[in-house]
């Protein structure tokens, strides 16, 4: 919870009514009641990571899945000390049991059904292989 606190001071919103939560699943709520159509939050540019911040030309040909130039960017400026957006890198989950991609066999066969697994649309498991694929050239590049 600390580091909620640290990243709201980082946005400059230690005074608004979010809280967060982390069991049973990681999750904000607010203090006040909400009124249908209002702004909840509001981030300024300078905090966005932007894709054009992001490219790395050495691995964009190589890779599947754009969320990947994320990923490996996020992953380097994590190794930085001093790195701007520490207070964000700090918010991200230590556990990630409760993430899909890391559902056992048994859990996934319960969402079967569901759009995740349509085969009209991108699916689940080519997600995942693109994932898997992309993490390993990331790796492999970063080492």
């Amino acid at each position: 919870m600390e580091q909620f606190q640290n990243l709201k001071k980082w946005l400059k919103m230690e005074n608004d009514s979010l809280r967060m939560y982390n069991r049973p699943i990681r999750g904000i709520y607010s203090t006040k009641d909400i009124k249908n159509g209002s702004h909840i939050l509001k981030i300024p540019s300078k905090y966005l990571i932007e894709k054009s911040r992001t490219q790395n030309k050495t691995l964009e040909k190589k890779l599947k899945n754009s969320n990947s130039d994320m990923a490996g960017h996020l992953f380097l400026e994590s190794q930085k000390k001093n790195s701007f957006y520490k207070p964000y890198l700090d918010s991200m989950p230590t556990d990630l049991s409760d993430y899909l991609f890391f559902y056992k066999k048994d859990d996934l066969d319960l969402l079967k059904k569901t759009s995740l697994f349509s085969k009209s649309n991108y699916t689940f498991s080519e997600q995942y292989n693109d994932i898997k694929h992309d993490a390993k050239i990331v790796y492999d590049y970063l080492k």
